[in-house]
């Protein structure tokens, strides 16, 4: 578990256990905490049963609504924001 570091004398060593703590506290919570911190992400497929509407309406508003696209074939909508969107929309 405890290797020399190249950068220091040899006869310092690392635990990597707590090497990766430091650099995890370094560097902020990981892409599932922030995802968890932002707020939960909803399926196409959910949006459409929650809201009444079609997968096809979906996409095809799109830049509309708030959403994230990572992929082409994947396509998110932030649970807070969308839900939002839909209640200012009843409106209209």
């Amino acid at each position: 578990q405890n290797t020399p570091v190249p950068s220091c004398p040899p006869y310092t060593t690392i635990d990597h256990n707590s090497h990766r703590a430091q650099l995890k506290l370094q560097t902020g919570p990981t892409p599932v905490a922030r995802e968890a911190e932002a707020g939960r992400y909803l399926s196409v497929q959910e949006v459409a049963a929650r809201f009444s509407v079609t997968p096809t309406w979906l996409y095809r508003h799109k830049r509309q609504m708030p959403h994230s696209q990572p992929s082409r074939k994947i396509l998110n909508f932030p649970e807070q924001a969308i839900t939002k969107w839909f209640a200012g929309r009843k409106g209209t």
